[in-house]
């Protein structure tokens, strides 16, 4: 902002962006830089499309006086860059997604990026997870390859991040979904995941309601979400869980469960229970025996 006024702007009024890493991050800046006089607002890939347009509207404003309702800066952390992005899922894709396997019942069309990473989290849509897996590799390729070409180098460049970002514990062997019976992971590794995943706040909205919807250009779809601390008519309903993920194969039931209490938030998870019951009954126990 010093810099603006140091080397002077083009137009009537300095306006523009600012990018964050963290949804937090956004939000503090924004209050800080509005008690110091300067008009902004955090913005993030959780906010509607009109309220988006609404804000974009308020920053490219022709200001006419003190009244009007004009924004200095946006600060923002995905939406111009993540989450708005266009993925074009097509039959072929689709095709390639592994019988059997949990879906979130895509059909070919056009979805957000925020839309199909809903349809991974929610439902466990492997169809979302080679559609955006397909929609990755294509944007770097670019076009005239198969479907499974995309799949094949997106696999290898995502193996490839995978021991580079210190995830070595994991490998998916050649599934974007996770489906392959031969993909493990480890504790370490699903935990860093879902910390990074909590710093979205439309990560944290999908993943702690009992249903969830997303309306797309071929019509709504809706998502009963697998984790029963959710789900009210539940005998494992609990208050205080806010969400996170379940996972079956074979006779492995994992869950990971954000736990929210007193103002603070715990993270639990549970690998390789021999039931559905038992994951519940452990992560109770470890809320009953260490947090109350």
């Amino acid at each position: 902002m010093d810099q603006a006024k140091y080397f002077g702007y083009s137009g009537e009024r300095v306006k523009g962006l600012i990018f964050c890493s963290r949804i937090e991050e956004a939000r503090e800046l924004s209050r800080k830089f509005n008690e110091h006089g300067w008009r902004t607002m955090a913005l993030s890939g959780a906010d509607s499309e009109e309220e988006r347009a609404r804000a974009i509207e308020r920053l490219t404003m022709d200001v006419q006086s003190e009244d009007d309702d004009y924004l200095d800066y946006l600060i923002t952390v995905d939406i111009f860059s993540e989450g708005t992005d266009i993925v074009e899922v097509n039959q072929e894709v689709l095709e390639l997604v592994p019988a059997g396997s949990s879906l979130a019942n895509l059909y070919a069309g056009e979805y957000t990026v925020k839309q199909i990473m809903e349809a991974m989290l929610v439902p466990s849509g492997n169809d979302a997870a080679y559609a955006l897996a397909y929609h990755i590799a294509k944007n770097e390729l670019g076009e005239g390859y198969t479907a499974t070409e995309y799949i094949d180098y997106f696999m290898t460049e995502l193996s490839e991040y995978l021991i580079e970002a210190g995830y070595s514990k994991t490998n998916l062997y050649n599934d974007p979904s996770g489906a392959s019976m031969q993909a493990d992971s480890h504790l370490d590794d699903i935990n860093r995941v879902a910390l990074k995943l909590l710093n979205y706040d439309f990560v944290k909205e999908c993943i702690g309601k009992s249903e969830f919807s997303i309306q797309t250009p071929q019509g709504e779809f809706t998502w009963k979400n697998t984790n029963e601390f959710l789900d009210e008519n539940s005998p494992y309903y609990n208050a205080n869980v806010k969400g996170m993920k379940t996972g079956t194969m074979a006779s492995s039931y994992n869950i990971v469960v954000l736990y929210e209490k007193d103002g603070k938030a715990y993270l639990i998870t549970c690998l390789a229970a021999h039931s559905n019951e038992g994951r519940y009954k452990a992560v109770q126990s470890a809320i009953n025996t260490i947090i109350e």
